[in-house]
């Protein structure tokens, strides 16, 4: 009997349609290109961008505080002490990035790492496909990053030939690289380019199966799901976002103005349940509707999210 070749069997990587039809057929309920995008900015599947054209990327690497690049400045007149400038992009309390002396040109498939302009431009697409308007704000301090499958990451690079850019200003590095016969500058782009297009790797789809305790390749009617009892996959990994945006819309209706921070949202919750939801809290985990206990930390990093987004649209 011939073998009869799945999507996965013919395929390095998928688009959006493709990825959701087959997770569909696996578990056995509908599941959206907008969902997918979803559990990529909840961090549970890992999206990469198709590069139709070159772009150019500096290469650094992602490190904690402890190994940032810092210099030294000359003795300081007043204090007669050295000063220390930071050389690293910081991208976080916890992550920096070290640049490389290095710009190359960058095409084809590369990871997302969401850590800065191109999480952004995933949570445009993402409301676009959900109907809302788009606001999209590129991250100009931090530009946009892209991940090879080997660990090798990369801040993309806007290129202007036979223009010196020596400056350092919003946290951009600026580089002279050259191109051909020609040296150019370049600077950091503000976002991904024009002609960017999601897709997920083969790899990304089957980690994502196997985190979920599903095997690497399921047949529909082998997988242990009971479709009437259990919650959707979107209600399963979705459900905390939907519950971040009801706690700051209940905590400003409350109170008259936005909450400033996580905490103020969890200790309402704490002396005020939101209406029509079964709520239940036990030190740092937390149950919605019956289900059982989880970290808080789930529903504290979709309440950040949330307020992130209300920053941004206030």
């Amino acid at each position: 009997m011939a073998h009869k070749h799945s999507l996965l069997d013919l395929k390095n990587e998928f688009i959006l349609t493709e990825a959701a039809r087959y997770l569909s057929g696996v578990f056995g309920e509908a599941v959206s290109d907008a969902d997918i995008l979803q559990l990529a900015l909840d961090g549970h599947i890992k999206l990469s961008v198709d590069l139709n054209s070159p772009v150019w990327g500096a290469a650094g690497t992602i490190v904690d505080a402890a190994h940032a690049q810092r210099h030294d400045f000359p003795l300081d007149m007043i204090t007669n002490k050295p000063k220390r400038f930071l050389v690293s992009l910081k991208i976080n309390d916890n992550q920096y990035f070290n640049f490389a002396d290095e710009v190359t040109s960058l095409r084809g498939i590369w990871d997302l790492p969401m850590i800065g302009s191109e999480r952004s431009a995933v949570e445009n697409e993402l409301r676009k496909l959900s109907g809302i308007e788009a606001n999209y704000v590129p991250n100009n301090e931090l530009g946009a990053f892209v991940e090879g499958e080997d660990g090798e990451v990369y801040q993309l690079q806007v290129l202007y030939d036979d223009v010196e850019i020596t400056a350092i200003s919003c946290k951009r590095l600026n580089y002279r690289t050259r191109t051909g016969d020609v040296e150019s500058s370049t600077f950091c782009s503000t976002g991904l380019p024009q002609n960017w297009r999601v897709v997920i790797r083969k790899t990304a789809l089957m980690a994502f199966l196997q985190k979920h305790k599903l095997g690497e390749s399921p047949a529909v009617n082998d997988l242990d799901i009971n479709i009437h009892h259990k919650p959707s996959l979107a209600e399963r990994i979705g459900k905390y976002n939907i519950i971040s945006s009801l706690l700051i819309n209940d905590f400003i209706k409350g109170n008259g103005y936005p909450p400033n921070s996580v905490i103020e949202v969890i200790n309402r919750l704490k002396h005020k349940p939101l209406a029509g939801y079964t709520i239940k809290l036990e030190k740092n985990q937390i149950s919605i509707g019956g289900s059982k206990l989880e970290s808080i930390n789930c529903l504290k990093r979709g309440i950040e999210r949330a307020l992130n987004q209300l920053k941004k649209t206030s």
